[in-house]
This record gives C-alpha cells, structure tokens and sequence, in this order.
C-alpha cells in the first residue's frame, strides 16, 4: 500500500485579499516537503522581490497570477512581456516611474496598447 500526501497550501493574500492556495501532491514524504519549500520560497520571490530582474520577475508574475485566468488573459499577458524588453535586466528595485512612462511612450500611436500596457505594469508592480 502507497501512502499519497496531498494537501492544500495556503500561502497568503493577493492585491484583492484573497486567500492564494495551491495544491500540493507527492508519492513520498521527502518529496511532498520539497515542494512546500518550493511552493513558499517562490510565493516570497514573487511578493518580495530584492535584487530580481524585471524580467524574471514579470515571468513569474505572469505564471503565479494569470495563469489562473483564462487562456486567453494568460496568452495576451506572456504576449505584453515583449513590451517590456527595454527594462528586463534592470532591477526591480532600481526601476523608476519615468522609465515605465518612456516605455509607455515609445507606444504612443495604440493608445490601447498604452492603456493595456499601464495596467499590466501595475499589476505586477
């Protein structure tokens, strides 16, 4: 006889104060505590970013909270990440206002595209 662990793990609020949770499912214990590790140490890289590139950053953003969404948000958001490549190997930390703005700029004659992108930004901000 195989003794599953399964569990569902609570690792906090989003922006809107909703309970995050993910469902974690091994064959042994050993496994099952790994990816709890896991499953925290990545929760704290998404919500604490310290010295993180914006792109590894938005990568993860992108898999963490729209990949929750439908396929199509989901796609459209990973689609976004291109938009951002000005900015991808500067620090999330050392990102100023003004660089998002220039970004923004740059895409002036979509104004939809400004707009989508505006709050793409402060979602993962």
């Amino acid at each position: 006889m195989t003794t599953k662990f399964n569990t569902l793990l609570s690792l906090g609020y989003d922006d809107k104060g909703r309970r995050i949770r993910k469902r974690i499912t091994a064959n042994s214990k050993q496994e099952f505590e790994q990816k709890i590790y896991e499953a925290k140490k990545e929760f704290e890289f998404v919500r604490n970013p310290s010295s993180v590139l914006f792109k590894d950053y938005a990568e993860k953003w992108v898999e963490t909270y729209q990949s929750l969404k439908s396929t199509r948000t989901y796609l459209d958001s990973k689609a976004r990440l291109k938009k951002f490549e000005p900015i991808n190997f500067i620090e999330v930390r050392k990102i100023k206002q003004t660089d998002l703005q220039i970004l923004i700029n740059e895409h002036k004659e979509y104004p939809r595209t400004c707009e989508l992108m505006k709050i793409e930004l402060r979602q993962i901000f």
